[in-house]
């Protein structure tokens, strides 16, 4: 998978390939609502849809 562009903007490998904390910490910079309760399989789906919904707007 190409690399992606995190909430803060600066490029990352693959959510798939991050661990759950660093998933949680993009999640609190996008703002994401429920991320405290999400499982890391969840805040991957969560953060792509905020990254389809970033790069449409753009």
């Amino acid at each position: 998978m190409p690399e992606q562009t995190a909430a803060r903007g600066r490029s990352t490998p693959s959510l798939e390939s991050l661990t759950k904390a660093e998933l949680y910490e993009l999640a609190s910079d996008a703002d994401i609502a429920g991320r405290s309760s999400m499982k890391r399989e969840e805040l991957i789906k969560a953060l792509a849809a905020e990254q389809r919904q970033h790069q449409a707007a753009s």
